[in-house]
């Protein structure tokens, strides 16, 4: 962390926004008594989250089943549905190839009824 990124988390928490920090791998929220301990600890600005509807065929529901019971027997981590499309989201290369992309949003839209 920039020595600027660790101002601006600094003066988030001095505007009483919500900051998180990290412990062991995991972020929590800080709470207001105290103040952070800035040097021994990483510390971020709590992400906003935006919550979304999604319709999902059948068949996408079934994959996500899938996947959902892999982590639970590979891992032995129980994901509920939620976590398993964000999983998904995540795990989308940044830099996906141009025919498959295409080839999967062309399939998409005609599951859609879309052209």
């Amino acid at each position: 962390m920039t020595t600027k990124e660790r101002m601006a988390v600094m003066q988030a928490w001095m505007d009483g926004k919500q900051i998180q920090v990290r412990s062991h791998g995991r972020w929590h929220d800080v709470g207001t008594a105290g103040e952070p301990t800035w040097l021994s600890h990483e510390y971020r600005l709590k992400p906003k989250c935006r919550k979304v509807g999604v319709s999902l065929f059948e068949a996408d529901i079934a994959k996500l089943d899938a996947l959902m019971r892999h982590v639970s027997e590979a891992h032995r981590i129980h994901i509920d549905f939620s976590t398993a499309v964000k999983l998904c989201v995540r795990m989308v290369r940044h830099d996906p190839q141009p025919g498959l992309l295409m080839a999967a949003l062309t399939k998409i839209r005609s599951e859609d009824g879309r052209k």
